[in-house]
């Protein structure tokens, strides 16, 4: 794929964002692609050198904020059929209490799940705590001529250490888990917002 190409496809791509949001893209990619030009490649692998389409409108998409996005769609400014607005008015009280239902169930999903790690978390905390707790206990056990107390108590301590590690690991891998599921959420609400605009701009 060349630049051209490949300048055309990402704006056609990004044809539902603000204007000024995709000539400033498009500007981008075409300097870079330029760029890397006189750094000795040729135009395919500059090209090639930035990623896939898909790859770079999601990046795109992830970069522009959704209260952008917002702002443009309930511009005032914006020419709205008349049509349109009534079906709007008119269909307030059955759309408004699901969207707003939806957003309370939603956001409690995520706080649970949020609490959830963070528990998690400090679970974690509380088992190594009784693990170094179980260590001086040992220490004291040896001290006092009870060796076999104290080797109990340091296996005790061994297997609280492995298991606060696994914790530990466990709430990291959740909390990577749930910021790439909130991140793909924002992306799938920004993409509704897009591809509103799309569809206005077919039907002016």
């Amino acid at each position: 794929m060349n630049k051209e190409e490949f300048l055309t496809q990402l704006g056609d791509r990004l044809s539902g964002l603000p204007r000024e949001a995709v000539e400033d893209r498009l500007s981008y990619y075409a300097e870079l692609v330029d760029h890397r030009m006189e750094g000795g490649m040729t135009e395919a692998e500059a090209v090639a050198s930035i990623g896939s389409l898909n790859e770079t409108v999601g990046q795109i998409m992830h970069e522009i904020p959704l209260t952008k996005l917002m702002k443009r769609t309930m511009d005032p400014k914006r020419e709205t059929k008349v049509w349109k607005v009534v079906l709007i008015l008119l269909t307030l009280p059955i759309w408004l209490p699901l969207l707003i239902s939806l957003f309370a169930i939603v956001l409690s999903i995520g706080i649970t799940f949020w609490a959830l790690v963070v528990a998690f978390f400090f679970v974690g905390i509380g088992i190594a705590a009784v693990a170094v707790f179980g260590l001086f206990v040992a220490i004291g056990y040896v001290i006092s001529g009870k060796a076999v107390g104290g080797l109990f108590f340091v296996g005790i301590a061994l297997i609280l250490v492995g298991l606060s590690i696994v914790i530990f690991l466990l709430s990291i891998g959740l909390a990577r888990g749930l910021a790439w599921l909130t991140a793909k959420t924002a992306l799938f609400v920004k993409s509704l917002f897009v591809r509103q605009e799309k569809e206005s701009e077919v039907t002016v």
